[in-house]
């Protein structure tokens, strides 16, 4: 194998009967490289497979690349957890007067009032933000 990259890995026996011959099992070796493309075609390759790690291509634009697939799963992952913290205020926003509790039946209706509308708006935002990603 000097120069040539081996891709496979490979285990062979001879049956010493003769009946089955020679035989051998192959696998392939996995592919540990990063692709970067653009209109449908590869501009850059990070290829990870060797001992030292090589890159081919266009590197500015494979960076750029590189950086809006970052920021597309970040900004994924944080629209997920606004929507399960708004879920979260949602649910603590519980609190209402209760009818024991010696206030101004108005103040009280209008406290009860303001929480319900906390809780509609949190959910209405967490289902919007669900609805987005």
């Amino acid at each position: 194998m000097s120069g040539q990259k081996n891709d496979k890995y490979s285990y062979g026996w001879s049956d010493p009967g003769g009946v089955y011959g020679r035989m051998a099992i192959q696998q392939n070796l996995p592919n540990y490289n990063i692709c970067f493309h653009k209109d449908g075609k590869e501009i850059g390759k990070l290829d990870f497979n060797s001992g030292t790690l090589r890159f081919e291509g266009n590197a500015d634009e494979s960076a750029v690349r590189f950086i809006e697939y970052l920021s597309a799963q970040w900004s994924t992952r944080l629209h997920r957890e606004q929507a399960e913290a708004m879920r979260l205020l949602a649910e603590l926003v519980t609190f209402e007067l209760a009818d024991e509790v010696e206030l101004d039946d108005a103040y009280r209706k209008g406290f009860n009032d303001a929480m319900q509308a906390c809780r509609t708006m949190f959910l209405k935002k967490a289902e919007e933000k669900e609805r987005a990603y």
